[in-house]
């Protein structure tokens, strides 16, 4: 059966309007988990669904390294982080952030989720007008941090949470939002290492089984610490998409 193709010279400002839905929308009207495009000038081949994910989880078929062009890696993902790697070292660093999803970690997540939410809702009922979006990523970022035994102090809660925001907004964006993001993880990143290096040196003392320690304290395959700046890429590689959510 031939593979259905979408028509157009080159249909990339269309992927950028529609986002995540792209994939999903044109599934849905060719009733196929295949399809071909042209993005960037090149033809793509889109897959999704369940059969598909096993066949882009081969590492025999597909590499990390070099799939996302620079400006993604500059605002969303971070540099030298484990979207782009491959091999053993993307598989030892993988379990850096598989070894945070143990089901007693996963189940304290679920209880600060639930208090953050529930001292939210509190505080809305004292307000007349609010948006509920920017509310949400706040609660979200806090439960981040919180579960990370990352300190965020009130004073800095709506910087940290908008660059956070920022660098999600950025995905995929050009332009004034492409660089609204960057200077975004410039910040982020600015924190975060300044974070690491508290830990290191014992100014910090956060909990063993947190994503703070565990980033601070990893060692790569040759035994050595992580850099300062690819251990800050790391964490924020925790809090962005829990904020991301």
């Amino acid at each position: 059966m031939a593979i259905p193709r979408e028509q157009g010279l080159d249909n990339t400002l269309t992927m950028l309007t529609e986002g995540y839905n792209y994939l999903h929308n044109r599934r849905r009207r060719f009733q196929s988990n295949i399809f071909q495009t042209r993005l960037l000038g090149q033809k793509v081949i889109c897959i999704g669904g369940k059969e598909a994910a096993k066949v882009f989880y081969d590492e025999g078929k597909f590499k990390r390294k070099g799939a996302a062009p620079n400006r993604i890696k500059e605002s969303l993902f971070g540099k030298k982080a484990v979207q782009g790697m491959d091999g053993a070292a993307h598989k030892h660093r993988k379990q850096l952030f598989m070894s945070l999803m143990k089901p007693e970690r996963l189940a304290e997540l679920k209880d600060i989720t639930a208090k953050q939410w529930e001292v939210a809702l509190n505080n809305w009922q004292q307000k007349r007008k609010m948006s509920l979006f920017h509310e949400s990523e706040k609660i979200m970022f806090r439960i981040a941090c919180e579960w990370a035994d990352v300190p965020l102090f009130a004073k800095e809660l709506n910087q940290r949470t908008s660059d956070l925001a920022a660098m999600i907004d950025a995905f995929g964006a050009v332009g004034p939002r492409h660089w609204k993001g960057r200077s975004a993880r410039n910040r982020s990143e600015r924190w975060a290492r300044n974070l690491i290096q508290q830990v290191r040196i014992g100014e910090r003392e956060p909990r063993e089984d947190t994503a703070l320690y565990a980033m601070a304290w990893h060692r790569d395959l040759n035994g050595r610490l992580l850099e300062l700046q690819v251990a800050a890429v790391e964490l924020l590689n925790i809090l962005r998409p829990i904020t991301a959510n």
